[in-house]
């Protein structure tokens, strides 16, 4: 066995482990050179196929939590384990409680912060592997948890613990609490029953245990713990309080020295009562002055009301119109120079849809008659020449819904049944006002704030230009925007799952081009050439294009079977026309890959095996809530000479059982290429209903014979897909699969089965 041998059989085996350690590496491998091992990581480190983790621990993800795994025994815990129980809202890192001796505090694992806690290993219990995306990691279960947290010294807010007394075993706390001292065991139990307020001490860590990311506030807090060690003498030394005034109270001097940059710049003008106003004093942006009046409420120095108003603007339509005129208006300038017009005449440049309206429009004002299939004028000039309501109208938008006239409200209900020519936009009006706390802090002297040191630099601690200096205190307790980290877009996650369930199964998956040639389409699965399926109304043609069919044997075959038949079949009857087979369209079912796999077969000796396809497929659809032009499939056969109609059933059974219907039922049914065919139907607990998720069958000869070169049973089925995700998700309307809406994006759940 050569080493290039060995270099596969190493990156096999990190495909196959989430972490890797070089004496495992050296076990592994059968070779008296122990030093190849390094040489071979050292390769595979520079070309970039693997990761560093630690000191002799490898990995090809980069997923920090991984490190769990190089300090055994060890468990993710804490606040991380908090937050994987869903207990904990914030965002964690990782946490390591491991009874190794070992450096202890933070690490920089794939450019994240990791905090490595030590415990005595008596206390190395209650984890368990747990499911964690794609790997399992072993974490503390809550019991644990809760006595890890006051173990450590760790605050636990009032929320917090209430959600973990709903779901915390009390019988395994117990269980758990035996092992420790009996003081401790009190104390546990203790707070468990009661809600116990923070002490200040337990405040200071959880400032340090909510700001792991921000290594300067970190910083900042450990020199605060230096001073409180101190001596006086020490501490005048190292800080020099700046002089405040003896009227102001220590709540308002507090809330002064939390203040943030745009806060102080806000604050002189919050009389100005608008935001705009305060935009322009305050020269921030509207994002800043929100995010300013948000911290400020948080502090009870301002009160934020919010209103919703209406308000009514052009749309895409109503801005073209805005320019060009309304349809009807068109319309008139045209009847003005002729005074009649023939109906369908294209001496009007308007489409179908807007002559129609424009002619609604005026007959409903008595300006137009329609006689012997003719546009006839019954305006005088001064009528043609008068705006009407509805022209006015869209001169005067944008304009708030309730300062409405009433002749702008006719014209409103005129426009509103028309095609995007008005946009009614609900919009979200935010208000403030100063409290009794905010007037007297706006009166007080806010000078000595000004000095305040926002950040602790590296530079600062090198050069100790933090002597002699006061830092502006943090407000830990102020909620956070949410991070959404990134994932797949959801349609693509349960597509994922649906391969994953195929190839559990022991399937093959299919794939080939969007852009088919009629003669995979539709003429390998016996759909004739006269069919109303392979019109321009519902299929999408490639123009000017023609495809390439496959051998000549094969074009063959299926001819005669159209035109004559295989075995019993008559046929389709009539002539063949190669040309229309080489029409190139997109794709409207994934069958036409099952179509291509059967020939691929045609030469071998055992035609038999399974394969499956998840994909997208186009139709000529008007899109609606609940269809559209493209949509995804999920197709699948199997050729076998002793498959039957229930091994079929089997099958789809056991698909739709684990993409989420437990209850399936088929009735049935008629295809054009299978027989016998059956429809698929699954039962939904939340409607208390049945409802359609697909088709199968077994192919018909006429397919099967001129495309695998003999007859084999071959199941088949082609299941639209997007329905089974539109009932996991919850989604109404399947324009919401492309609308890229972010919001939804980032809520939407993952696909958990």
């Amino acid at each position: 066995m050569g080493k290039v041998k060995y270099i596969e059989e190493i990156r096999k085996f990190f495909r196959e482990s989430p972490v890797v350690d070089i004496e495992s590496l050296k076990k592994f491998i059968p070779t008296k050179d122990k030093k190849y091992v390094y040489t071979v990581i050292n390769s595979l480190l520079k070309k970039k196929e693997i990761n560093k983790i630690t000191k002799g621990y490898y990995s090809i993800h980069e997923d920090p939590s991984l490190i769990v795994y190089c300090f055994k025994p060890a468990y993710l815990g804490l606040q991380n384990a908090l937050s994987f129980h869903n207990l904990w809202e914030q965002e964690t890192n990782p946490v390591v409680v491991t009874a190794r001796t070992l450096r202890k505090g933070i690490r920089d694992v794939f450019g994240r912060n990791v905090l490595i806690r030590k415990i005595d290993r008596n206390y190395m219990f209650g984890f368990e592997l747990c499911q964690d995306g794609e790997f399992y990691l072993p974490y503390s279960d809550i019991e644990k948890t809760f006595i890890d947290l006051i173990y450590f010294k760790q605050p636990i807010d009032e929320e917090a613990l209430e959600k973990i007394k709903e779901k915390i075993n009390k019988e395994k706390l117990n269980d758990y609490l035996e092992r420790y001292p009996h003081k401790f065991k009190e104390r546990v139990l203790r707070l468990i029953e009661i809600k116990t307020k923070n002490s200040p001490a337990a405040n200071l860590e959880c400032s340090e245990m909510q700001t792991l990311q921000n290594r300067e506030i970190l910083t900042a807090i450990k020199i605060q713990r230096i001073l409180r060690s101190a001596s006086i003498s020490d501490t005048e030394k190292l800080i020099k309080p700046t002089e405040t005034p003896i009227s102001m109270s220590k709540e308002i001097e507090s809330l002064v020295e939390s203040l943030s940059p745009i806060e102080r710049k806000i604050l002189p003008h919050l009389n100005e009562k608008s935001i705009e106003a305060l935009k322009k004093k305050s020269e921030l942006d509207e994002t800043s002055v929100m995010r300013a009046l948000q911290f400020l409420s948080n502090k009870k120095i301002v009160a934020l009301s919010v209103s919703k108003e209406k308000i009514i603007d052009l749309g895409d339509n109503g801005v073209l119109y805005l320019k060009n005129g309304l349809p009807e208006r068109r319309l008139l300038h045209a009847l003005s120079e002729k005074k009649e017009i023939e109906l369908g005449s294209k001496e009007v440049k308007l489409s179908e849809n807007e002559m129609k309206a424009a002619i609604g429009a005026l007959k409903k004002k008595a300006l137009i008659e329609l006689k012997n299939g003719k546009i006839i004028l019954t305006a005088n000039m001064q009528e043609i020449s008068k705006k009407t309501l509805e022209e006015q109208f869209l001169e005067s938008l944008p304009v708030k819904y309730n300062e409405l006239a009433p002749e702008q409200l006719y014209a409103l209900k005129s426009l509103e049944s028309r095609k995007d020519i008005i946009r009614i936009e609900e919009k979200q009006i935010t208000s403030f006002n100063l409290t009794e706390l905010g007037k007297e802090i706006i009166s007080a002297d806010l000078s000595h704030a000004a000095n305040l040191i926002e950040a602790l630099t590296p530079e600062m601690l090198r050069e100790e230009a933090w002597r002699g200096k006061r830092f502006r205190k943090y407000d830990i307790s102020s909620p956070v925007p949410l991070i959404s980290g990134g994932k797949r877009h959801f349609v693509n996650q349960g597509i994922e799952y649906a391969k994953r369930i195929w190839q559990d199964m022991g399937f093959e998956e299919m794939s080939s081009t969007l852009c088919q040639t009629g003669f995979w389409n539709f003429d390998a699965l016996f759909t004739a050439q006269d069919h109303p399926v392979r019109e321009i109304q519902d299929t999408f043609y490639i123009k000017d294009i023609k495809g390439k069919l496959p051998d000549k044997k094969i074009v063959e075959s299926v001819k005669n079977a159209h035109e004559k038949g295989v075995e019993k079949s008559k046929g389709w009857g009539g002539k063949w026309n190669e040309e229309e087979a080489k029409r190139v369209i997109l794709r409207t079912h994934t069958t036409c890959l099952s179509a291509r796999t059967l020939t691929s077969l045609r030469n071998l000796k055992n035609k038999q095996g399974k394969f499956f396809s998840v994909g997208k497929c186009f139709r000529n659809e008007t899109v609606d809530w609940s269809h559209g032009f493209e949509f995804n499939q999920t197709d699948g056969i199997v050729v076998d000479k002793n498959a039957n109609f229930r091994h079929l059933l089997g099958y789809l059974k056991e698909f739709f059982s684990k993409m989420g219907f437990d209850n399936v039922k088929f009735l049935p049914s008629y295809f054009p290429y299978t027989e016998p065919s059956v429809e698929i139907y699954g039962y939904m607990k939340e409607k208390k209903l049945w409802i359609e998720i697909g088709g199968a069958g077994i192919f018909r000869p006429e397919v099967v014979i001129p495309l695998l070169g003999e007859y084999v049973p071959v199941l088949a089925w082609g299941p639209g897909f997007d329905r089974t995700l539109m009932d996991y998700y919850q989604i109404k309307d399947l324009r919401q699969f492309y609308n890229n809406n972010l919001e939804m994006l980032r809520k939407i759940k993952f696909w958990i089965k």
